[in-house]
C-alpha cells in the first residue's frame, strides 16, 4: 500500500515571521511548532507532527514521511486501504486542508510478506543489485534507477537496526520508491498520481500494484541449478554462457552457435527465476488485494 510521501503546497496565509525572515520559533496549525533553520540565502522553518515532517520555504510548505508510521508507529505491520484514506484525511484536517491542495512529488508503495527472496536477486534490466547492509550484515537488496528504486529486505532486521524494535515474526518488505512522478504520469498509459485524492482511487492503487509486479517479474536471480531438469546440450550451453571469456570467444568466432547457446541459457535462467519470483509476485498480489478490501 502507499507508504512514504513527499508533497508541496502553496501557503495562502504566509506567517509574518516567515515573510519577514525572522529567526524565531512560531506555532502554526494550532499546536505545531516551527523552528528556524538558516540556509545560505534564506531561513527555512521546520515542524513535525508525529513522524510527518513539515518545512516552510517562502510561500511553499513541504510535507514528507511515512503515513504508515504516522498511523501505526512502524511500517512492519499491515496498512489497509481504509486506514490509508483515514490517515490522509486526519493529516489534512490537522494541516487545515493543506494536504488536499498539495501536489505529490515522491511516493513509495510497499507490502510486507513472508519471504522476498532478496539473497538471490541478481540483475534488473542489466543493473546489478546493491546490498542493503548494516556493518557487515546484509539484510536486503535494492536497485537504483533514475526515476525509481526497488527494494526487498528483512523488515525484522531493519526494525531492530533503526528503531530498536523487535517484530514477533519474520517479515520481509517489497517496496518501490518513485522519485519523479513522471514515472507514473508520462507513459503510454499514465496512472495519474498527482494529488492525494488520486491515492483514494482504487483503480489507481491497482495500477501501481500491477506496475510493481511488472518490475518484480524482470528481476533475475541466482540460485543453484537443478541440472537433472535439462539436457546435456543445455547444460553445456549454460556453463559456457556463464564464463565471460568463453562467451565472448564464441560470439566472435561463431555467432550462430552463440545465438543458440544464448537462447538455451535464457530458458534455464527464466525457469529458475520464475520458480522463486513467481512466489514473491503471488505474495505481493495477494497482500495488496487483502489490504485493498479489508
Amino acid at each position: 500500500m502507499v507508504d512514504t510521501i513527499k508533497a508541496v503546497s502553496l501557503l495562502n496565509d504566509i506567517p509574518p515571521i516567515v515573510r519577514e525572515q525572522k529567526y524565531e520559533i512560531f506555532d502554526l496549525f494550532d499546536d505545531i511548532k516551527f523552528y528556524p533553520i538558516q540556509k545560505k540565502k534564506h531561513i527555512a522553518y521546520r515542524g513535525e507532527s508525529k513522524n510527518i515532517r513539515l518545512c516552510i520555504i517562502g510561500d511553499k510548505i513541504f510535507i514528507e514521511n511515512s503515513m504508515h508510521v504516522y498511523r501505526h508507529g512502524t511500517n512492519a505491520s499491515d496498512f489497509k486501504f481504509g486506514e490509508m484514506k483515514n490517515t490522509i484525511d486526519e493529516i489534512n484536517d490537522q494541516l487545515h486542508g493543506i494536504l488536499k491542495k498539495s501536489r505529490i512529488l515522491k511516493i513509495s508503495t510497499g507490502v510486507n510478506i513472508s519471504k522476498s527472496g532478496y539473497p538471490f536477486w541478481s540483475t534488473y534490466k542489466a543493473i546489478p543489485v546493491e546490498s542493503m547492509r548494516y556493518g557487515n550484515k546484509k539484510y536486503g537488496a535494492k536497485y537504483f534507477l533514475s526515476d525509481y528504486s526497488i527494494k526487498g529486505y528483512d523488515k525484522q532486521t531493519e526494525q531492530k537496526i533503526h528503531y530498536r524494535v523487535k517484530t514477533e515474526s519474520p517479515v520481509h518488505r517489497i517496496e518501490k520508491e518513485v522519485k519523479y512522478m513522471r514515472h507514473y504520469n508520462k507513459r503510454s498509459q499514465p496512472i495519474g498520481i498527482n494529488v492525494f485524492d488520486d491515492l483514494k482511487n482504487e483503480k489507481k492503487i491497482l495500477a501501481m500494484k500491477e506496475d510493481l509486479i511488472n518490475n518484480l517479474s524482470k528481476i533475475n536471480i541466482i540460485t543453484d541449478i537443478d541440472y537433472d531438469r535439462y539436457t546435456s546440450q543445455e547444460i553445456k550451453s549454460y556453463l559456457v554462457m556463464k564464463d565471460n571469456a568463453a562467451r565472448n570467444a564464441i560470439k566472435r568466432n561463431s555467432p550462430s552457435t552463440y545465438k543458440r547457446d544464448q537462447e538455451k541459457f535464457k530458458r534455464i535462467m527464466l525457469g529458475n527465476r520464475m520458480n522463486l519470483m513467481n512466489d514473491v509476485i503471488i505474495q505481493v498480489d495477494e497482500k495488496f488485494m487483502e489490504l485493498l478490501h479489508s
